[in-house]
């Protein structure tokens, strides 16, 4: 933990949050919009982009909230190994994980950081100028489901049907979690209120040793 967060009690509740987010994966670069940070802690909005900035400064985090997305430079280093083996059977699992991340700049940086040492594929741009779209993004004419008009005569011919996009998967477990009402922002012992900043820290990091 930076030595700059020392002392800043709803600092370090936040990064702890962050190493033990329902959101994070095994590279600690995942999708987190900040409505989620604010529901999960009780904290304002307002108050986790101040700590956010903190974070960037001491280099401990960096947080793009347009793409809802953050990054954690040292989360892989302590949670999988400052290193791997060729061989090793986790290497397959970070790669999707990096493959699943949308956000360029940040994959970039992680692979600067751990591209060689896990062994992974180098990063690839989109085609630039190609038309082409992206992965996992269909074309107008491919959200069009087809019609099975063979045979049929021009004038009886039916229109192709739009169909919806899927919801990616990242988003199940998104906001739906507020509105069915399931999940909570962390309380104090002593009633409802939300937990105080030096007792949800303790929250989170006992939920690390767990």
């Amino acid at each position: 933990m930076p030595s700059g967060l020392k002392g800043k009690g709803k600092a370090l509740a936040l990064a702890c949050y962050l190493m033990s987010s329902p959101h994070s994966n095994m590279i600690g670069l995942y999708r987190l919009p900040i409505e989620y940070v604010h529901f999960d802690t009780g904290f304002s909005e307002d108050s986790i982009r101040e700590v956010f900035r903190l974070f960037r400064e001491e280099e401990f985090a960096f947080y793009d909230e347009a793409a809802k997305t953050v990054y954690i430079p040292s989360f892989a280093a302590t949670q999988v190994a400052r290193s791997l083996n060729p061989r090793d059977n986790r290497i397959p699992a970070i790669q999707r994980e990096v493959d699943k991340t949308v956000h360029v700049g940040f994959k970039k940086q992680f692979l600067a950081r751990y591209g060689q040492i896990y062994h992974l594929s180098p990063f690839e741009a989109p085609p630039d100028g190609s038309g082409a779209p992206s992965k996992g993004v269909r074309s107008p004419s491919e959200r069009l489901k087809s019609v099975d008009n063979q045979g049929a005569p021009k004038g009886l011919r039916r229109d192709l049907v739009p169909v919806p996009d899927p919801v990616p998967e990242e988003d199940k477990r998104g906001l739906g979690r507020e509105e069915d009402k399931q999940r909570r922002p962390p309380v104090s012992k002593g009633g409802e209120q939300p937990a105080q900043a030096g007792e949800l820290m303790r929250m989170f990091q006992r939920e690390i040793r767990k």
